[in-house]
């Protein structure tokens, strides 16, 4: 999968009903920025315009302009691409359980 997400700008995910997604945390582990919808675990994945953008389910408008954002502007995605690696290792160490101050 590494190989798949090294190729990518951007990742799209337009699910109604999910878990936690491991794509996402795969695509963020990447640097990739994440366009999608706002359903089940996702919120606990996608830092809301920190890495990714989130719209509601059915919102094609908003979906699209989040989308859009992403493509017009290389900052805005290198920006989030750099946030990646805090949320990351939030995932990763709410999933283990292990209580840290400080990383690195």
């Amino acid at each position: 999968m590494d190989e798949v997400n090294a190729g990518m700008d951007i990742i799209c995910l337009t699910s109604k009903n999910e878990g936690t997604p491991v794509s996402l945390i795969e695509a963020q582990a990447s640097g990739n920025p994440i366009v999608s919808t706002n359903v089940g675990g996702i919120e606990n994945v996608i830092s809301a315009d920190e890495t990714g953008y989130l719209s509601e389910i059915g919102d094609l408008e908003q979906f699209s302009n989040n989308l859009l954002k992403l493509i017009d502007n290389e900052d805005i995605r290198n920006d989030m691409s750099k946030k990646r690696d805090t949320k990351i290792i939030s995932i990763l160490f709410r999933k283990s359980n292990i209580k840290h101050k400080s990383i690195i």
